[in-house]
């Protein structure tokens, strides 16, 4: 995927977000689980994440939605992130709090302190995906859900439970099918932006075969 980005006068953050955008957009469908979908192709500035839910974790499977705001400093700033489907999860805030934002996700590397320019949204994105199966251990400090983080450490029976239960209510698609559908959408939505210039095409695998997808050409049928 390639945008024209020639104009040297456009805002960095814009060429920074074009970038991430081809990173994610490019590749073998079998070789990324995540994807970034432009609900609005004017503005840049507020993006939606896609992933699924990798083996081992309890939510295994199923695909989750990312609220996405970038500022206007990235990449000297991170953006902020957030879930939209409700997890059980003991770095993400499942209790509405009037001083704690839902669905807010405790993870250094979309922390100021924490942050690099070089980081891309798909690195962050695969670390939201390690972090779903393995929270890490440092949970006195950076849990966001006490609850959840008391399961995790004294009762995984009872953790796995009901992760699970949340992610069945409340959720975007189980399965890798679905997710492709997912990502499909969030590659057409990206064509959408302005200055998109070339996209070489993309490979999927559905049920009839291997297709390579180009722009121009109907996405292949499921």
């Amino acid at each position: 995927l390639q945008f024209q980005d020639d104009n040297m006068s456009m805002p960095i953050y814009i060429r920074r977000i074009h970038m991430n955008l081809s990173l994610v957009c490019d590749g073998k469908e079998d070789e990324k689980q995540v994807a970034i979908m432009v609900p609005d192709p004017e503005n840049l500035l507020k993006l939606r994440g896609i992933i699924i839910s990798p083996p081992g974790a309890p939510t295994e499977g199923f695909s989750f939605f990312l609220d996405i705001t970038i500022p206007t400093e990235f990449p000297f700033k991170p953006p902020s992130v957030k879930f939209v489907n409700d997890i059980w999860h003991p770095k993400v805030n499942a209790i509405k709090r009037p001083y704690c934002r839902y669905n807010t996700i405790c993870m250094a590397e979309i922390e100021p302190s924490g942050w690099a320019p070089r980081f891309t949204l798909e690195a962050i994105m695969v670390s939201i995906q390690a972090m779903l199966r393995n929270p890490g251990e440092d949970l006195d400090k950076d849990a966001l859900n006490s609850d959840a983080r008391q399961q995790y450490l004294y009762d995984q029976v009872a953790y796995v439970k009901t992760a699970k239960e949340w992610a069945e209510k409340d959720n975007e698609g189980y399965g890798q099918i679905a997710f492709l559908d997912h990502r499909i959408a969030a590659i057409q939505s990206v064509l959408k932006v302005p200055g998109v210039i070339n996209y070489e095409g993309h490979v999927f695998s559905t049920k009839e075969g291997t297709h390579t997808w180009k722009m121009g050409n109907s996405m292949p049928n499921q």
